[in-house]
């Protein structure tokens, strides 16, 4: 349920026209795990913020793999594209 979670808020931030790496692209698809996916997101997230890393963590894979990226290609918010 995470997996198509996360896969489908990625694709509606890029359909919303929101950037990878940036505050509304993130909020966006964390609002939309923390409504859909609320049990997965609090085993992840026990005691709140700051284990948000871990999802952010997951949303950029997810952009990666949304945007093709390979091993060879900077990561979300290292490569001008991203700022």
């Amino acid at each position: 349920a995470l997996h198509s979670a996360i896969m489908t808020a990625v694709q509606s931030a890029f359909r919303l026209g929101l950037r990878p790496a940036t505050a509304k692209f993130l909020a966006h698809v964390r609002d939309h795990l923390r409504k859909s996916v609320p049990d997965a997101i609090a085993a992840l997230v026990p005691d709140g913020t700051p284990g948000e890393v871990v999802i952010d963590n997951l949303i950029a894979r997810y952009v990666e793999d949304w945007l093709g990226l390979t091993a060879d290609t900077p990561r979300v918010g290292e490569a001008p594209l991203y700022r």
